[in-house]
């Protein structure tokens, strides 16, 4: 058991991890600005501990070490920081946003340094790599290129906690934004109507989000040495265009998929190839394939 704060707990990916990592017997407290639009969704999270905190409204991570300890009384052991606002394609591409998100990463960071806590995992992103190589990253948003420095600074710091940095590919499931492209293309289908969508040639990777977690949860519970970069994704990827196509079929073939019809996203077509070689070496397996998913996103009444 651990004891575990999670930035961002209001988040699709935060709050499903938070309920992963209270299930293993953990200890979780989520942080939460006050006057966040989706406190609700996390209210009814059994045994999830609130803080309520702005990260803008502290000057340095010593003082949100003070805070946090007037809460939690305890040492922390892991830090995970999913907190990132402008995650939407006009956030990504407002520069002003994303160094807001790479300050606040830092205040997260070095508050959880002074908590002691023995590792921080990071969610970074795919778009760090933009169209250039794992070794490489070149970043094409703003969005892609603020994770990434952020990933830097740390490289650079002296601590001695172990920094995971998640690059994390595309992730659906319950709870997703209404808006992305899994639940949109269901939606659409299942009301018999034509999905309007860019090119889809990419390769690309979707991962179902109990996966996700599973994933992330097996990183923060590992009591070995656990650093480094981590790409969190399916081991099967293939054409955007091929995941459309699946989800055409299992609702019926109704409607039709109309590609080229609209502009690709902020971070443009890169290709999205995983790596999940670590994360098999620590012993993950995936277990939920992309028909599986979709039935049980269909089946769940949530859309």
């Amino acid at each position: 058991m651990s004891n575990i704060i999670i930035t961002g707990v209001t988040s699709f990916l935060g709050s499903n991890l938070a309920g992963r990592l209270l299930a293993d017997g953990n200890n979780v407290w989520g942080i939460v600005r006050p006057e966040s639009k989706n406190i609700d969704s996390v209210k009814n999270i059994d045994g999830l501990n609130l803080i309520y905190l702005n990260f803008d409204k502290f000057e340095d991570g010593k003082s949100i070490c003070d805070e946090i300890l007037e809460h939690t009384q305890t040492k922390i052991d892991v830090w995970i920081h999913f907190s990132w606002d402008g995650s939407g394609s006009a956030g990504r591409s407002d520069v002003n946003i994303q160094k807001k998100n790479i300050n606040n990463a830092m205040k997260a960071y070095l508050a959880a340094d002074s908590l002691g806590s023995k590792r921080f995992i990071f969610s970074g992103s795919q778009a760090e790599y933009g169209d250039g190589t794992k070794e490489k990253p070149n970043p094409k948003s703003p969005y892609g290129k603020a994770k990434l420095e952020f990933g830097n600074w740390v490289n650079e710091q002296t601590s001695s906690m172990e920094f995971v940095h998640l690059r994390i590919y595309s992730i659906y499931g319950i709870g997703d934004h209404p808006g992305s492209l899994v639940n949109s293309c269901i939606k659409t289908f299942l009301r018999n109507e034509d999905m309007v969508m860019g090119p889809c040639t990419q390769e690309w990777n979707y991962m179902d989000i109990r996966d996700c977690t599973s994933a992330i949860a097996m990183l923060a519970e590992r009591d070995s040495v656990t650093e480094g970069i981590f790409e969190i994704a399916s081991e099967n990827g293939k054409k955007l265009k091929a995941y459309v196509e699946d989800i055409w079929k299992i609702c019926g073939e109704s409607g039709k998929c109309m590609f080229g019809q609209r502009e690709n996203n902020a971070e443009g077509a890169a290709d999205l190839i995983a790596d999940v070689t670590r994360l098999k070496d620590i012993g993950f397996k995936e277990k939920y394939t992309f028909e599986e998913g979709i039935k049980n996103l269909i089946d769940s009444g949530t859309l």
